[in-house]
């Protein structure tokens, strides 16, 4: 409710004063020289006044923009707005080999699971056997990359207001190229905070399935004084994904035309 106030000031200020100045400055057109006096019609002034407030009334007191036209439905913010003005800011976070055109192709990608006022969060999955605390904070996991596929994550972290959430912590950490964990070290482990857009990304390689698993990647999403999500992204249209009963088709990334980027929007509650 604030923030619909905000904004309705936001827009009922700036053309409320514009009106007052229109109201004056047509006045003092209206004056006539008499003499070497001026002289004022209070007609025409009452006239342009009368003129003024029906501006501010048409334009200042319109139903602020989370009211449709007939000012009885409430719109739905979606996802797709929002990445509209999120996706033209440049990212603060520097991905190696990426970036900035990455960045472009996620807009041409298919929308994941979208966010909507008054959506409901990612939907949970269990952490695992393999998850491994105090994960070093970098965006970059191909320093052991070799000559292994690499993959890249991209996404936003979104409250269920559909507003981006910036300093989320998205903790990420998956198998290799043969479905093994380390699980002595920090390879294939890492952990970020989101930029002011709610933007989040890894550059790292791609997993594979292993035993009754299909390929997939853990993901822990904190906002900052908030709860921890922990859930999985999985692959579209993966072999084994039919045969893993934890698999969510809630939870599958849109991919890019080479299959070498994923994007994943992450929903978490409004604080």
């Amino acid at each position: 409710m604030a923030d619909r106030w905000r904004e309705w000031l936001a827009t009922c200020v700036p053309v409320a004063a514009f009106g007052l100045a229109l109201a004056l400055i047509s006045g003092m057109m209206l004056f006539s020289v008499r003499g070497g006096a001026y002289i004022a019609y209070p007609a025409f002034q009452l006239k342009t006044l009368i003129l003024a407030a029906g501006l501010v009334n048409v334009f200042a007191f319109r139903p602020p923009s989370y009211i449709d036209a007939q000012g009885t439905k409430p719109m739905k913010q979606t996802r797709r707005t929002v990445l509209q003005s999120l996706l033209a800011a440049p990212p603060a976070m520097i991905f190696t080999g990426s970036s900035a055109h990455v960045w472009a192709q996620l807009s041409a990608l298919p929308l994941t699971p979208a966010c909507e006022t008054g959506s409901v969060s990612t939907p949970q999955q269990t952490q695992g056997p393999f998850y491994r605390p105090n994960a070093p904070q970098r965006n970059d996991l191909t320093a052991d990359a070799g000559s292994r596929r690499r993959f890249s994550l991209r996404g936003f972290v979104f409250d269920t207001g559909c507003r981006p959430v910036p300093e989320a912590m998205v903790e990420i950490w998956h198998a290799d190229e043969r479905g093994e964990y380390d699980n002595d070290g920090y390879r294939w482990r890492a952990y970020q905070l989101t930029d002011d857009a709610g933007r989040w990304g890894f550059d790292t390689i791609l997993t594979q399935h292993y035993s009754f698993r299909t390929a997939h990647y853990h993901i822990r999403v904190q906002p900052r004084g908030g709860e921890v999500l922990t859930t999985q992204l999985y692959f579209p249209d993966h072999p084994r994904n039919h045969g893993d009963r934890l698999f969510d088709p809630r939870l599958v990334m849109a991919l890019d035309d080479d299959r070498s980027t994923g994007r994943f929007d992450f929903v978490v509650p409004s604080l």
